[in-house]
């Protein structure tokens, strides 16, 4: 990423702020940021800025009539060891449902 104007260098070092305190599973995007005027197209150094965040999301897919879940990891390696993710469970509307994990190797 250039790093020509104070927006670019704030964007470079929240980038790597967040990975290095293990906070890639908990950003929040505005979709305004994320999508051009027309609401279809989006924006491509965003797209950027969030796949160098977190580059191995957890992704969820319904299928069937279960939710699975192939389940992320932290993009740095001390961060790991500290995920709590239950891999069998997930909670909703207060009530814990057991759900399908797929490997993500």
């Amino acid at each position: 990423m250039e790093k020509d104007t104070p927006e670019d260098k704030w964007v470079d070092w929240f980038a790597n702020w967040t990975r290095m305190n293990c906070l890639t599973n908990n950003i929040y995007w505005d979709l305004y940021a994320l999508l051009r005027f027309d609401w279809i197209t989006p924006v491509q150094r965003q797209r950027d800025v969030i796949s160098r965040i977190q580059p191995n999301p957890t992704k969820f897919e319904a299928r069937n009539g279960e939710i699975h879940i192939t389940q992320g990891e932290f993009p740095e390696k001390h961060c790991q060891q500290m995920s709590s993710f239950s891999k069998s469970h997930v909670q909703h509307n207060g009530m814990i449902h057991q759900v399908h994990a797929l490997s993500s190797g």
